[in-house]
């Protein structure tokens, strides 16, 4: 999307100003879109089918970049829609996608970094969470968020225990724990490192934008493993992450699909000789 954003820049908007989208990507000034502003490190997830929103920035090197001047020609600020030069621009560009397109609203740096204003801090209010298990390697799975507002979702990922058959019952496993952990910093989430500065098992974040599903997946992870998920949220500000407060967790068990076989065939084996004894 940022690469079709890139062609309706020049007769659009001037130089001076960027056209970043929820995700950080940016298209102003390059052929390609670049991650100029994203200093996440991890995997990004985002569901533009629909619909998704991108931002207009000034340039921050001067006090009042005069190319803000020509949003009055696209767009009904007041009113917050857009006006017609803006749509027979897009077709001069033969850009056909776009099927509509609003003015939300304007903010400061001091609102964004603050999560003021127009510019708030979302609230994760549920998720759901799980693996998937195949080839021999595991994905934990985080999906169906719901959010107060838009913004997006880190997670970090690390082993804390493995999971074995237990020698004196081969129906229960022993978890024996293989490092210590406690909650890692919002620096230490989005540099994807545990809370002692190492790298993570996996690392991603979800970039919430509109109302389509959305899945955070956390790659090639190992079965029969015991993984620690730290996730916090930052609001939509796409330049740089402002985090809330709360770094949350879950633990997540990953089971190899062997050896849940193992276990099934064993209970069906004990369940036909009580049968026959």
């Amino acid at each position: 999307m940022s690469s079709n954003i890139q062609i309706s820049h020049k007769p659009l908007l001037t130089p001076s100003l960027s056209v970043v989208d929820a995700e950080g990507l940016s298209c102003s000034g390059y052929i390609e879109p670049t991650n100029e502003f994203i200093t996440f490190k991890g995997s990004n997830y985002a569901n533009f089918d629909n619909t998704f929103s991108f931002y207009i920035l000034p340039d921050s090197t001067v006090e009042t970049d005069p190319a803000m001047a020509l949003l009055p020609t696209y767009f009904d600020v007041s009113a917050k829609t857009t006006k017609t030069a803006f749509y027979t621009a897009l077709s001069a560009s033969t850009i056909d996608f776009v099927s509509d397109l609003s003015y939300s609203y304007s903010f400061t740096n001091t609102q964004a970094l603050k999560s003021t204003g127009p510019v708030v801090m979302p609230v994760l209010q549920s998720f759901t969470s799980g693996y998937d298990f195949e080839d021999g390697i595991a994905t934990i799975e985080m999906t169906n968020f719901v959010m107060t507002a838009k913004g997006s979702v880190y997670a970090i990922a690390r082993e804390i225990a493995t999971i074995t058959t237990d020698p004196q019952d081969e129906f229960e496993t022993i978890d024996t724990p293989v490092r210590a952990y406690r909650t890692p910093t919002h620096s230490q989430i989005n540099n994807c490192v545990d809370w002692n500065g190492e790298a993570v098992d996996a690392c991603a974040k979800a970039v919430i934008a509109n109302s389509d599903n959305v899945q955070l997946l956390l790659k090639n992870l190992k079965s029969n493993t015991v993984y620690i998920v730290y996730y916090t949220v930052a609001n939509e500000y796409p330049i740089e992450p402002v985090f809330s407060d709360a770094i949350e967790s879950i633990e997540i068990r990953v089971l190899g699909a062997a050896r849940l076989l193992v276990n099934g065939l064993l209970i069906l084996a004990m369940l036909f000789v009580c049968l026959f004894v």
